[in-house]
């Protein structure tokens, strides 16, 4: 934990990654819908586009799991609905 911290300020301090401050943000609205994403793109991608290869499910389901969810969010506070995640 501590070696974690530690990564995290000197990341911080040289400003290095700093999409995972983003990702970091937004962490508990990706918690809160990732697993919808991440099961609705792995039965759309296997499905309709028949591809069952498991390394590139599993790229691209945590990646829109993650990058879905940061949008959506977005989305709907620039849009009045605040309440959602109240």
């Amino acid at each position: 934990c501590a070696i974690t911290i530690l990564i995290s300020f000197l990341l911080q301090k040289y400003q290095v990654l700093k999409f995972l401050r983003v990702i970091g943000f937004h962490s508990l609205y990706i918690y809160l819908m990732h697993v919808i994403f991440t099961g609705s793109i792995r039965v759309m991608v296997t499905k309709f586009l028949h591809i069952t290869n498991i390394p590139f499910l599993l790229f691209v389901s945590v990646l829109m799991g993650v990058m879905l969810p940061v949008i959506i969010y977005n989305f709907l506070i620039r849009n009045g609905f605040w309440w959602l995640f109240t």
